[in-house]
């Protein structure tokens, strides 16, 4: 590219500072919009930082729920079971029948309480007893002891059942029948 005198002249005559007076409100624009995108950069940064605390507080407080949910199903649980047999009867008597089974020779299978009944003046508190011995001499000296025993039981049913081996197997539902306090 050749300079003359004309080109050099022209390049002359153009001032820096003409030119920035002619793009000035251009100059200024950008500046606002650069500004602008800086400035909501920021903003969003810090409300995208605010929206992931909030989620996981969110979750926090989800699982925060969903234990006390089930901290609720346990509470309900063991006030239907403490409605069912209250905690201090269920273990003296309890403790008795296994008593009574030690002195008798007789194990006890299982041992489920069932719901207590109220009739008239007394509390009626059934269990369902499977145990096992050797003899119809040892179940009757077992059912003995338990109709004579300090705690008052009465047996409700009976069901005699062998598994094939020496011993029989009993199915028992013995009550406790007590005083209402």
């Amino acid at each position: 590219m050749q300079i003359n005198k004309n080109t050099l002249s022209e390049l002359q005559s153009i001032d820096v500072f003409d030119l920035l007076k002619k793009q000035k409100n251009r100059i200024v624009n950008l500046f606002i919009i650069a500004l602008a995108l800086f400035i909501a950069f920021n903003i969003h940064a810090k409300q995208s930082k605010q929206a992931r605390a909030y989620k996981d507080k969110i979750t926090v407080e989800t699982e925060k729920n969903v234990l006390l949910k089930k901290l609720e199903d346990i509470i309900k649980d063991f006030e239907a079971y403490d409605q069912v047999m209250p905690l201090g009867e269920t273990d003296e008597l309890v403790k008795t029948l296994s008593e009574i089974a030690k002195e008798t020779d007789v194990k006890i299978i299982s041992l489920r309480p069932q719901n207590r009944q109220i009739v008239g003046n007394y509390i009626k508190t059934p269990f369902d007893l499977k145990i096992s011995c050797f003899s119809y001499s040892v179940l009757g000296s077992f059912i003995a002891k338990l109709e004579n025993s300090k705690e008052f039981f009465q047996v409700d049913s009976f069901v005699v059942s062998f598994d094939g081996g020496e011993e029989g197997v009993f199915g028992l539902t013995v009550s406790n029948i007590a005083l209402r306090k």
